[in-house]
């Protein structure tokens, strides 16, 4: 087999782009030298954790992830008793968490060629678990290796760098994006604008693909035009009925629409500053648009775009959701210079 014929493989076809990362992990093993650690690093959505996953495949696949066989099968479904994913619900990974890993790394070879533990994220490792970790790393069991989730690797101790392998996953170019959308049956409008929501990463796209992710962006749409007519009543409805959606789906399901708000907000400030009305997120929203960006000022759209990401730093820490909904629509509000706030 060769490099080229991997990333047509049943496994490595699946991860979009990243040539350069299947290229480094190829060579590990057609060679066989696998490190005692990698550092998967790189921005949410752009492959990191399948990269993890099928490289454990590949690792105890006899055929270096065919994808179908009974090793294969288990990993890709969490069932394989060699290979462990360990998700840290809490901001700061504790001791006893690299202790877990510590043991798992530990056993014997029950059925698989390799051991590989996934720890993910692991920016929040504190100094006390690094240091743990560390051991591990500078007296590694023979067949097993520890993949590091990370946004940026400089997270982590420069002690756990040096012993690890840096695989770097960037952003997809945007045209890539939208010709797989295309190939995977969306009409070209909605592919051109999924493609440029991604931001490059296409693991952003699961919620905003599914008819519900449609259904999303015309909820942000309402509350946008409410925001724009000074509506308190609608906006508190309209924040209520977000928050409520939460809860069933989760507090990504916030984070998502704030990003459409955010891309919004990307728009007035695109036409506002460089007055082009090409390269929009939303083409088809573009009259809305252009109302906007000429009722507000400049500083008015960067402010809210401010506001905007302050509001997702806010949640992501477990803010109480709806107050931090209210109190941002209210300040965007502000931008439109209505003096009369209608309830």
């Amino acid at each position: 087999m060769t490099a080229s014929l991997l990333t047509q493989s049943f496994l490595f076809k699946k991860i979009l782009g990243q040539e350069q990362a299947k290229r480094l992990l190829w060579n590990a093993l057609k060679n066989k030298r696998i490190a005692p650690a990698y550092i998967f690093y790189g921005p949410e959505g752009v492959g990191r954790r399948l990269a993890a996953r099928f490289f454990a495949a590949a690792l105890n696949c006899a055929e270096l992830g065919c994808g179908v066989c009974p090793s294969c099968h288990k990993i890709l479904n969490d069932q394989h008793p060699d290979v462990s994913f360990i998700y840290p619900e809490v901001k700061d990974i504790k001791i006893e968490n690299v202790r877990e890993i510590q043991r798992m790394m530990s056993l014997k070879l029950y059925e698989g060629k390799w051991r590989i533990v996934v720890l993910d994220p692991a920016d929040s490792l504190n100094e006390t678990s690094s240091n743990c970790l560390l051991k591990i790393l500078e007296e590694p069991p023979a067949f097993s290796s520890i993949i590091l989730i990370s946004r940026n690797p400089y997270n982590l101790l420069p002690t756990i760098q040096s012993r690890a392998q840096d695989v770097a996953f960037y952003p997809v170019s945007l045209l890539q994006i939208e010709q797989t959308l295309r190939e995977e049956g969306f009409e070209q409008e909605q592919a051109h604008f999924l493609s440029r929501a991604s931001l490059g990463c296409f693991g952003r796209l699961e919620g905003l693909k599914s008819a519900k992710g449609k259904e999303n962006r015309e909820q942000i749409l309402k509350i946008l035009t409410a925001v724009s007519q000074s509506s308190v009543k609608k906006v508190l409805q309209y924040s209520e009925k977000l928050v409520l959606a939460s809860r069933e789906q989760g507090r990504e399901y916030l984070l998502e629409v704030f990003d459409f708000l955010v891309l919004w907000y990307r728009d007035l400030l695109w036409i506002k500053s460089q007055g082009c009305e090409e390269g929009l997120f939303y083409p088809v929203e573009k009259k809305e648009l252009m109302q906007q960006a000429q009722r507000l000022s400049l500083k008015d759209i960067q402010s809210g775009l401010i506001w905007l990401l302050e509001a997702v730093g806010l949640l992501k820490h477990n803010a109480h959701a709806e107050l931090t909904l209210v109190a941002t629509f209210l300040r965007l509000m502000g931008g439109f210079g209505t003096k009369e706030i209608s309830l």
